[in-house]
């Protein structure tokens, strides 16, 4: 078949060559490397080769269109493959048997373990990967000469995926950064927005298109101030670090809401006049009444629940806001349900900035707040070449929304009550 199948990628095909057969195959660098099409080329090729099962995940997909299902499809049309494919809305299926599956990690995780004989797993912008995604996945790609194929554009050089693929690879890997000017196929039009980020933005320059990580994204929001709990001056302690909850003090938990998107919860206890955050939840397709046994099930003594504006309205599917359902479910006691007034963005950004000069975090069981966090960013505007005062709207925007609410809380406290008795300790100033 006439298919020529670009030269970094050959060893997933090319049994002459010495990194022919590796467990994983990582493909990182920046834009315009033409990674994506040269794997999608070489699985359909290797799928009309030998019949067998592809996975192509990504840590967040809520739509086939999210994932390289549509690349696929191309590739099939571009290579003249349209009578070796059958092309389906959520599948792709070749005549001899294998199949092309398409799933988001990050809420399939159970559908995934449970999908027998997968032959590879292609994790395509795997620089978005969890550690606990990489953690199900990788032993879950089990079957005999399976394969995992990476390919990542780097943000951020503490990201899981690059840290577990790149900066430490595992044995048995097939390492290859590819870079646009690795490209053959690289067009006039990327040649100029390289060379003109090059020009304007070196730095810039040499993460979006070399593929060198950064310490901070681009347009990050709070990203500057979680970078100095990490690393903070001389002389003062770092504030990510294990942080044992304290039954003395109550717990306080701030949610953000997700009916398309994740419901996050932050747990945070205010232990003399130090804020700290013990503990963080993430979910997805699940019913409110998982969330309340999780928060049940946990041994904290409760003072409590923030949730935001939206959480008053009528449901139109039940007829009740989400704080009477809530209540019928026996978390609501005592009035420690709390409803937060609307509060511009920009202002509870900027609560949240004042709450991470002073906040503690445990660094194990938040792990993915902490790197939402950082991920968190403004909006680029392309034409103008200046970031919005918007942010992405994201999963990151999930996390830092619900880190929003609990600041806006924490700061309303501060300014409504002088002094707040906390069960083991004398009035005292609540935090600031």
């Amino acid at each position: 078949m006439p298919i020529q199948i670009s030269e970094p990628f050959q060893p997933l095909l090319d049994s002459s060559s010495p990194n022919y057969g590796k467990r994983y195959n990582v493909f990182y660098g920046g834009r315009g490397g033409g990674k994506t099409t040269g794997i999608a080329d070489a699985l359909l090729v290797s799928a009309i080769q030998e019949p067998q099962l592809i996975l192509c995940a990504r840590e967040f997909q809520n739509s086939i269109t999210e994932s390289v299902h549509r690349t696929l499809a191309n590739q099939i049309v571009a290579n003249g493959m349209q009578d070796l494919f059958e092309v389906q809305n959520t599948t792709i299926i070749a005549r001899n048997g294998s199949e092309f599956i398409f799933k988001g990690i990050k809420h399939n995780v159970q559908s995934i373990k449970s999908i027998p004989n997968i032959r590879k797993a292609w994790l395509e912008e795997a620089q978005s990967l969890s550690q606990r995604s990489i953690d199900v996945l990788d032993p879950t790609i089990r079957a005999a000469n399976s394969q995992i194929i990476v390919s990542m554009n780097p943000e951020l050089e503490d990201d899981p995926a690059y840290q577990y693929f790149v900066a430490n690879p595992q044995p048995d890997t097939y390492l290859c950064k590819v870079n646009y000017t690795d490209n053959r196929f690289i067009t006039p039009e990327l040649l100029k927005l390289a060379a003109n980020m090059q020009a304007t933005n070196a730095d810039k320059f040499r993460n979006v298109w070399l593929g060198q990580p950064t310490r901070l994204t681009e347009g990050a929001i709070l990203a500057k101030w979680v970078d100095a709990m990490e690393n903070p001056p001389e002389g003062e302690p770092v504030r990510i670090t294990k942080v044992p909850y304290t039954p003395s003090a109550p717990v306080i938990t701030a949610w953000d809401l997700g009916y398309s998107d994740a419901t996050v919860i932050w747990f945070a206890q205010i232990v003399g006049k130090e804020p700290r955050i013990i503990d963080f939840y993430q979910g997805t397709g699940v019913g409110i009444d998982h969330y309340v046994n999780l928060i049940k099930s946990k041994p904290y003594n409760y003072e409590m629940h923030v949730l935001p504006h939206d959480a008053g309205h009528n449901s139109l599917r039940t007829g009740q806001t989400l704080v009477e359902q809530l209540k019928q479910m026996g978390l609501g006691h005592d009035n420690n349900i709390t409803i937060l007034p609307v509060v511009a963005v920009e202002t509870g950004n900027e609560l949240s900035r004042q709450l991470l000069t002073q906040l503690w975090i445990d660094k194990d069981k938040c792990a993915e707040g902490i790197r939402g966090l950082k991920k968190y960013h403004y909006e680029y505007d392309e034409d103008r070449k200046v970031y919005k005062p918007k942010p992405v709207h994201d999963w990151a925007s999930d996390i830092a929304d619900s880190f929003r609410y609990l600041a806006s809380y924490l700061d309303s406290r501060k300014n409504s009550v002088a002094n707040l008795v906390l069960p083991g300790y004398h009035q005292q100033k609540i935090w600031g």
